[in-house]
């Protein structure tokens, strides 16, 4: 390989690397400080690079943020269901709702980013949570509905609306897991342990599993 190209192609990888390092930082101070508490002086600093990185990865402190928001949706999307669950049987489907209840609270965990950004934005009744709601919360919800339905259909899931199984599933799932240092902290409880995590995935899956047939 040419000497010029291999130059061209370690420039390019170290863009990416100090773009993606950018974005991590960006992460991590708007679920801890907010869009409007989040400055790009803050990001640079937990990114180890000089501010003036910033404006030339990104051409606003916005476009940032949305490039943060894109990438926790990346890494945490809406409770996900291995495979084709249609051609499980009712025993099978059941199991496959709590384990993928299961795998969305080790998501939650692993990166509670999500919901901070959420409760931020929330917060600000911003145009920026419009875009993140329509852009990434209702395409996350759309992925749920043909487990709901294929559930509702078998009576296995209780009768709720697809909107309210929506809300109450990630809802009480990311109070448990995302928030797992205050749950913690108020019962002693870690759900990080993954018997105290696989018992309480066990008790939120009841409340929204029919019981199971003997």
């Amino acid at each position: 390989m040419p000497k010029q190209e291999t130059s061209l192609g370690l420039r390019e990888q170290r863009k990416a690397e100090t773009r993606a390092r950018i974005v991590h930082a960006a992460v991590s101070c708007f679920s801890e400080l907010g869009f409007n508490g989040a400055s790009t002086r803050d990001i640079a600093k937990k990114a180890g690079v000089g501010q003036g990185l910033i404006s030339y990865h990104f051409e606003s402190k916005e476009a940032l943020w949305k490039k943060a928001v894109e990438h926790v949706f990346l890494q945490v999307q809406a409770p996900n269901f291995a495979g084709s669950i249609d051609q499980l049987d009712d025993k099978q489907l059941r199991t496959e709702y709590i384990e993928s209840i299961y795998r969305y609270a080790q998501h939650c965990i692993q990166a509670p980013d999500l919901a901070m950004l959420l409760y931020h934005e929330a917060g600000q009744k911003s145009h920026r949570l419009s875009w993140l709601i329509e852009e990434h919360f209702i395409p996350s919800m759309r992925l749920l509905r043909p487990a709901y339905e294929l559930g509702i259909s078998r009576k296995l899931l209780r009768e709720m609306p697809f909107n309210v199984f929506v809300f109450s599933l990630t809802g009480v799932i990311n109070t448990h897991f995302a928030l797992h240092e205050i749950y913690l902290a108020a019962t002693g409880d870690d759900p990080c342990d993954e018997t105290i995590g696989r018992e309480l995935v066990h008790h939120i899956s009841n409340m929204f599993l029919t019981p199971a047939k003997p």
